[in-house]
């Protein structure tokens, strides 16, 4: 049979008020009576609430950055009996992470992980590294975007005396038809990686 203890906010914490800052162990873990499961913060201190049990964290109720209060059930553990530790990577990621992955199109699995856990810091490098490789797509572009205008112009004051300098005009001609295609291709790789990345970044 299989029994379920909850994970209870303590009614003694400092503070008059708190959040759930971070889930110490997903969904199939198993834990022993007085690990660490879960940390919440109040606005005097980060207090971790340890496993009522032993057994399988087989519930996560509340999401971070979700208020709590004494007494108020953060997720439940089970014992082991019917329980297994082998639940989709979807369950294994707690439930605000897996809210700021779909708010920015990522994937668990597509986000490199400085520790064993995918963290909200993790999540954060890896949008400010497709940021910034974007930014570095898009200065390319616009750079090759001047030097092409720059041609143009050049052309534009050409054209009135291409009849008596063909050679100039044509030299001219062939830079500027070179540049363009560097552009073109620039382009046409900044518009398909951020339809590769998915998370509708755009440069003003």
């Amino acid at each position: 049979m299989i029994s379920r203890t909850d994970i209870v906010v303590p009614a003694e914490q400092e503070g008059t008020t708190a959040v759930v800052k971070t889930w110490l162990r997903k969904i199939g873990d198993r834990v022993a009576l007085n690990d660490p499961v879960v940390e919440i913060e109040t606005d005097k201190v980060a207090v971790e609430i340890a496993s009522p049990a032993d057994g399988v964290l087989s519930e996560i109720l509340l999401d971070i950055d979700a208020e709590v209060q004494p007494g108020t059930v953060l997720g439940r553990i089970s014992n082991s009996a019917g329980v297994t530790s082998s639940s989709s990577p979807r369950e294994q990621v707690p439930p605000g992470i897996r809210r700021l992955l779909a708010e920015h199109g990522l994937d668990a699995d597509s986000v490199p992980k400085a520790g064993p856990r995918l963290t909200r810091e993790d999540i954060q490098a890896e949008i400010e590294r497709r940021r910034n490789e974007v930014k570095q797509l898009n200065d390319t572009l616009q750079s090759r975007e001047v030097r092409v205008r720059d041609l143009e112009d050049q052309l534009t004051k050409q054209r009135g005396e291409a009849v008596d300098n063909k050679l100039k005009f044509d030299s001219l001609k062939e830079r500027y038809d070179n540049l363009l295609t560097l552009y073109e291709g620039a382009s046409k790789e900044l518009s398909a990686y951020m339809a590769k990345a998915g998370f509708g970044y755009k440069m003003s």
